[in-house]
């Protein structure tokens, strides 16, 4: 529990002081391989990854982990919206993989075992809306509709 509580308090420096948190940001990602990582923590580390600079060394380790929380219908829906939130944000460096992004998130919200929460689909529009811009090809109105 005690992990759990650190890695709460860790997300709310990143977010208030991210630069307190960067020296230590490859340990922070790398916990995210830890097979036995309770969901609070990898809940903490997605949404610290919100509100750092991330080393280009880690942008690919961090992008893989984001697109298989999306996809994975047993994940947190807090973990797969951080998720979204982190992989649009690695898709304004990398304008190329917008469209990787926009159709992970489509398929995720397409899912036929999914259960979409409000939550899930406000996220959804919102950062499809940033991939709209970025990608230039796909209509976030005609998306909007098949998420509502």
């Amino acid at each position: 529990r005690v992990v759990q509580r650190i890695s709460w308090v860790l997300s709310l420096v990143a977010e208030s002081h991210p630069k307190l948190v960067e020296k230590h940001i490859g340990k922070i990602i790398n916990r995210l391989d830890d097979k036995d990582i309770h969901v609070a923590v990898k809940r903490n580390v997605i949404r610290v990854m919100q509100f750092l600079d991330i080393p280009k060394k880690f942008h690919a380790k961090v992008l893989n982990h984001c697109i298989n929380y999306m996809c994975d219908p047993t994940e947190t829906v807090a973990v797969r919206c951080f998720s979204m939130t982190v992989a649009v944000k690695l898709s304004k460096e990398y304008p190329e993989l917008a469209d990787e992004v926009t159709q992970t998130i489509i398929a995720m919200l397409k899912h036929p075992s999914q259960t979409l929460t409000a939550g899930l689909k406000a996220r959804a529009k919102k950062e499809l809306k940033i991939l709209e811009k970025l990608a230039g090809s796909y209509s976030v109105h005609d998306l909007s509709r098949n998420i509502a």
